[in-house]
Order: C-alpha cells, then sequence, then structure tokens
C-alpha cells in the first residue's frame, strides 16, 4: 500500500470522551426494534465508519492532488474536478445496462483517457486514493455503540453499503475499524445494484430468505437507509451524521470546502455541535460562537488571501484599522503555518482620519461628503472635524443662512452647508494643510508611498480607504499597484479611480446574489466581529521624529468590545491555533466562499433564541463621534438595500433575523 503524509488531527475541544450512549428516546426506539428482528442490517459510510477529518468526502481529492505531484511529479490542476468529472463519466457509460453501482477502476479508467495518463500512472493514482481512504476512515463512536448493543441482543449482523470500493477494500476497512462477527458484507459495486434503487435490498431478502419485517436496517440517509428500507418492508432507525446538525442548520449538500484545513474545521465543529445542547449561558455561548461560526469567517478569509498574496508578487500586505486588526491576526497565523513570509502591517487609517487628504486630492468627493454624511452632527461638530471653528467663519455661515452653531445637518440645511463649503474652501485648505502633511509624513513611514506593488487589506464594504490612498498617490505623483483584498465588496466607491482594483471574498459586487443576500442580512453584526481593543483613528499627531495615531476614546464602545466581542474572537483563534498546531501538512489552498458564509454566518441570518437575545444587545456607532445605536434599530441604509417584510413599527433591523423578530415570534 502506497504511504501516506495524512495524520489524524487529535480531538481538540472536548477532554476525553464518555462512553457514547443513545437519548433516552432513541434508545427506546431501537430496543423496541431489536425485539422485532432477527437480522440488523448496517450501512457503512457515515454510520459505522466516517472520514474524520473531512467534511465532505470529495475534500479527500485536495490530498490525492498533493500526493500525486509529490510522488508521482504529475502535477493535475483542479485535481478535484477532474475527479469528479470522470466518475460522472463513467456511470454515464452505464445508462441503459443493468448495473447501477460504477467501479472505482472504472473512474480512474476514465480519468486516465481525460488525461492520457499510462495505465502506470492511473494505477498508482488510484493506490494514492485507496491509501488515503484507508488512512482517514474510522469507527464511528454511534455505529460501534449500535452494533454493539445489536450481538449484545443475539441478532445476525450484516452491511449493506452503496459505494464504487471493491468488497476486499470494503472487508479491510471494516476490520480496520473494529468490527468483528459480520455475516456477510454487500457492496453494491459487486452485484452492480443499490440501495438507493432499493434493487440490493431486494437481493439481501433473498439470500437471507426472510420476511423483511425481520430485518433491521440502520443508516444515516433518508432516501436510501430510510424510504427505500420501508419501501421494501424493512424495518428501519435512523442515525444522523456527525455533520447532520451542523449541515441541516446551514442547509448545506456536499458541497467541497475547497480547502482541507476548512474541512477539519468544520468537522470539529459538527462534533461539537453533536455533543451539546444549546446554550443561552453567556459564559459558554460567547465561546461557542467563537468556535463555531467565526472561527470559520476568519481562518477562511485568511486562507483565501494567503492564496492570493502568494501568486501577486507583493512587497508587503496592509491591514486597515481597525477591522484589518483580527484579519492581521489570522492572517499571520495561517501564513506562519504555511511557511509563508510577507512583510504584514496594520495601517492606522480611518475615513475621517483621511478627510484632510480628501480636500486636496477629491475636493469635488469631500464636499459632497461633508455635506451629505453627517446627519444629526450639529454645525459646530461638523465644521470641527474639517479643522474649522464656529466663530473663525461665523459669518460666512450667516451669508449661507447658518446663523445657529446647534442646528442639526438635515434635508433643510445641508443645501446651505453645502453653499458654505464651496464658499469656505480655500479657508478648509488653510486650515487642513498641516493634517495633510502628517498624513504623507504617516504613510511614508509605512512605506506606502513607494512604488512597490502592495495590498490593502479591509472588511468592506465600498473601498473608500483605498480609493482614497489611490488619489493620494496619483496627486503626489507616485505611480504605485494597490490591490484591495476585502471579505466582501458591494459596489465600488462614489468617483471610483480608474486604478481602483478590489477582490471580495464573500461577494464581489454583490454577487452572487443568494450569498450577498446573507451577508446584507447584518453587515453591521459582521463589522463589529471585525472590531479591536482601541478606538476609531480619529487624527494624526506628531511625536519626536514619528507620526502617531489620535485613537477616539468611546468607552461605552470598548466595554461593549471587552465584554461581547473579544471573548468570542479570541476563542475563534485559540480554536483555529490548535487545529493549525495538530495538522502535519498545510496546504494552501481557496475555502469555498458560499459554505463559509453560510456556516460562519447562520447566527446572523438564522440565529437561535438565546443567539439573538444576546448578541441583539449589541450596538454601532454609525459615525465617528456619534452615539451608539442598536443593530436591531432601523437604518435608512438598508431599507433601501435590503428587501423583506417590515416590523410592525414600520422599520427593518440591521439584524434581519435579529432580536426584535425573534421576540416577537416567541410572544
Amino acid at each position: 500500500m502506497i504511504a501516506t503524509s495524512y495524520v489524524p488531527s487529535q480531538k481538540l475541544i472536548c477532554k476525553g470522551n464518555p462512553q457514547y450512549s443513545l437519548d433516552k428516546q432513541k434508545q427506546v426506539e431501537f430496543d423496541r426494534l431489536l425485539t422485532q428482528v432477527d437480522v440488523v442490517s448496517f450501512d457503512l459510510f457515515d454510520t459505522l465508519i466516517h472520514r474524520k477529518d473531512l467534511f465532505s468526502p470529495k475534500d479527500l481529492f485536495y490530498y490525492v492532488q498533493a500526493e500525486a505531484e509529490k510522488q508521482l511529479d504529475l502535477k493535475l490542476d483542479d485535481f478535484t474536478a477532474l475527479r469528479v468529472r470522470a466518475e460522472e463519466r463513467a456511470r454515464v457509460r452505464l445508462w441503459g445496462r443493468s448495473i447501477e453501482e460504477v467501479e472505482l477502476a472504472a473512474i480512474y479508467s476514465e480519468l486516465g483517457r481525460m488525461l492520457s495518463l499510462t495505465p502506470q500512472i492511473t494505477q498508482a493514482l488510484q493506490q494514492i486514493e485507496l491509501a488515503y481512504e484507508k488512512a482517514m476512515l474510522m469507527a464511528l463512536e454511534s455505529g460501534a455503540y449500535l452494533m454493539k448493543t445489536a450481538l449484545a441482543a443475539n441478532k445476525q449482523i450484516i452491511i449493506v453499503t452503496d459505494t464504487y470500493f471493491s468488497e476486499n477494500f470494503i472487508r479491510q476497512v471494516v476490520e480496520q475499524a473494529g468490527y468483528r462477527n459480520i455475516t456477510k458484507i454487500y457492496v453494491s459495486s459487486v452485484y452492480g445494484k443499490t440501495k438507493q434503487e432499493g434493487s440490493l435490498f431486494d437481493l439481501v431478502l433473498n439470500d437471507l430468505g426472510c420476511s423483511p419485517k425481520r430485518v433491521l436496517h440502520v443508516g444515516d440517509n433518508r432516501l436510501s437507509d430510510m424510504s427505500m428500507a420501508l419501501g421494501k418492508g424493512l424495518r428501519a432507525f435512523f442515525v444522523p451524521t456527525v455533520k447532520h446538525r451542523l449541515k441541516w442548520r446551514c442547509g448545506f449538500g456536499d458541497e467541497l470546502s475547497g480547502d482541507l484545513t476548512l474541512s477539519t474545521l468544520l468537522c470539529e465543529i459538527s462534533s461539537r455541535m453533536a455533543e451539546q445542547n444549546e446554550q443561552d449561558d453567556l459564559q459558554v455561548l460567547l465561546p461557542q460562537t467563537g468556535h463555531q461560526s467565526l472561527s470559520i469567517l476568519y481562518y477562511s478569509f485568511a486562507a483565501w488571501l494567503l492564496a492570493h498574496l502568494k501568486r501577486g508578487g507583493y512587497s508587503r500586505v496592509y491591514f486597515a484599522a481597525r477591522d484589518g486588526l483580527i484579519m492581521k491576526r489570522f492572517f499571520d497565523l495561517v501564513a506562519s503555518a504555511a511557511g509563508f513570509e510577507i512583510d504584514s502591517r496594520y495601517l492606522y487609517v480611518s475615513r475621517v482620519a483621511l478627510y484632510p487628504s480628501l480636500i486636496f486630492t477629491e475636493p469635488a468627493t469631500a464636499r459632497h461628503l461633508f455635506s451629505h454624511s453627517w446627519d444629526d452632527l450639529t454645525i459646530e461638530e461638523a465644521l470641527s472635524r474639517i479643522s474649522l471653528k464656529f466663530d473663525d467663519v461665523s459669518d460666512l455661515l450667516a451669508e449661507c443662512g447658518l446663523h445657529n452653531r446647534k442646528l442639526s445637518l438635515n434635508e433643510i440645511t445641508r443645501p446651505k452647508f453645502d453653499v458654505f463649503l464651496k464658499k469656505a474652501w480655500p479657508l478648509l485648505e488653510h486650515a487642513n494643510q498641516e493634517s495633510f502633511s502628517m498624513i504623507e509624513t504617516y504613510m511614508r513611514q509605512e512605506m506606502m508611498l513607494t512604488e512597490e506593488k502592495v495590498a490593502f487589506v479591509d472588511i468592506g464594504w465600498h473601498g473608500s480607504l483605498q480609493n482614497c490612498l489611490v488619489n493620494l498617490l496619483d496627486y503626489l505623483g507616485i505611480e504605485k499597484k494597490i490591490d484591495g483584498y476585502y471579505l466582501g465588496t458591494f459596489k465600488k466607491p462614489k468617483n471610483a479611480s480608474a486604478k481602483f482594483r478590489a477582490k471580495g471574498f464573500l461577494v464581489e459586487n454583490d454577487e452572487p446574489h443568494d450569498i450577498s443576500h446573507l451577508v446584507r442580512h447584518g453587515p453591521s453584526v459582521i463589522e463589529l466581529f471585525h472590531s479591536a481593543d482601541h478606538g476609531s483613528v480619529m487624527s494624526y499627531r506628531r511625536e519626536g521624529e514619528l507620526i502617531k495615531p489620535v485613537l477616539e476614546d468611546n468607552q461605552a464602545e470598548q466595554e461593549q468590545y471587552q465584554t461581547l466581542i473579544k471573548p468570542v474572537q479570541e476563542a475563534a483563534f485559540d480554536f483555529v491555533e490548535k487545529l493549525l498546531e495538530s495538522k502535519k501538512h498545510f496546504f494552501v489552498s481557496s475555502p469555498n466562499p458560499g459554505l463559509t458564509t453560510r456556516a460562519a454566518l447562520r447566527f446572523v441570518y438564522n440565529p437561535t433564541l438565546a443567539e439573538a437575545t444576546l448578541f441583539g444587545r449589541l450596538k454601532i456607532v454609525s459615525d465617528f463621534g456619534g452615539r451608539l445605536k442598536s443593530i436591531t434599530g432601523a437604518s435608512e441604509w438598508n431599507l433601501k438595500e435590503i428587501e423583506g417584510d417590515l416590523l410592525p413599527d414600520g422599520t427593518v433591523p440591521i439584524w434581519r433575523s435579529g432580536f426584535q423578530v425573534l421576540k416577537e415570534r416567541k410572544l
């Protein structure tokens, strides 16, 4: 047998496993069924044995691809898609014949023809797949318990499985898993008949020569193990897979993870969910959210980013404050595990800190921003953001009809403030010259203003910070490529530079629509779980020869971070760190964004009542210096962006499935 480089991951979350047992209701049902039968038939895959570290069976093909390159010097880009296509073609060749199951040898013969491989190489590839299957397949505690119970009741045991593997291979993995006293194993590839079509059950019943009612079939597939067995007159007992709860909650099919570490991560999470009941205890729910949701999001983005940076030829990568801090921590962790080195920097930037640069580089954009983006601020507060004092420009303001410093910016005062800005622009440039100089110096200090190619990382959603930096470079006459990498992008910023280039992981320019719809359920929630342990960057100051950021001091915001957000982030980081330490080999690949979204953001678009109640307490500041507002409150932005039923008060919560909706359902 060909050797593999696979080493099973250790159990990361639970310390020691108590002896497995069914819940009381299922135990009573199984015991009752045993009294009514003579034979117990077991499904094999995901009932008696499973691939412990693979969320999808097809994820194994990533290992085969890496091993083929290592052992056979065979470079097969996208081997997974090729292997899947070969199986599809092999099955098509069976159409019109009486054979319902394909053999693994036929699949690899098809693959060999597709790739023009020699018979020797084709056979070696097949052996690599078999070696990895054998290394990964191991007994399931639930299956072992049911088998032991059936044997203790003196029942005849058989195994009935739909698979393309040979009977000899199946016998090897059954024995390896520790199962004994099996009367017979029925393998679909041997007989050309399947459970899925019901014909394999016909063969089994004919072979046994007993009434179907005297046979109990145990399995995890609702079609082949339940419906077809019951349709043939057998009794049936459903055993959900370890992965069943996670797949059911997130609406998964059999999607590829796209990344082996993500596949293992999802398996660990599935095991955790199978062992736990829903929790409403704060001390349990916070780390649980880190383990089961945010770990997926943080890791997958970091792995996706790493894959792009490895082939991008970048001198360094910048993570924008504040969302970028947790992104940088995970990227540095993943890059280290992959042995990839790059100059990774945390850049203290924000829209408000870069306002002074907009005055010089994008005056039209700046004027529109200053007059249209600060609802609820007073005239005096708005002026302070652009380094003007009310008393210094009161006469000019009065000319524009703005006499009171306490007037709020709204639909009536905005046009007047816009007229004021046009007249006051020279004053604005003079007042912000020093701030602009500090921005330029800070960027030079962080080596942003060189001609090297760099990557810029932020959470999203429109790329306005990156666009601001691109325009700053143009204004200074510096030729430089900045590529943006975001968790997701909705639309490009207004007046986007022709040089603006950006990629989104979960969504890009709001596509695909189904994933964008899930993300738009709660962008504010996603942003909050990417916040940091410091305030927003307000401006810059000189400290000797260095430029340092001036950070906002918002005590309520930081208290929320320490209480509700940091515990989630730390639990997610510790979880992924332990998983990476347990892996002997780390393959850089591209996690499936659709699967990542549905798994990681499940607590946003389909929260439990406990999650909605807890995270419905979260508050967010819509703009710098503003008040913290509940994420479940009304939002003009979301009324425009998200379709759906309004709440009774005529509003749409930012978190569509959140606290208010579930609270009403509960009542």
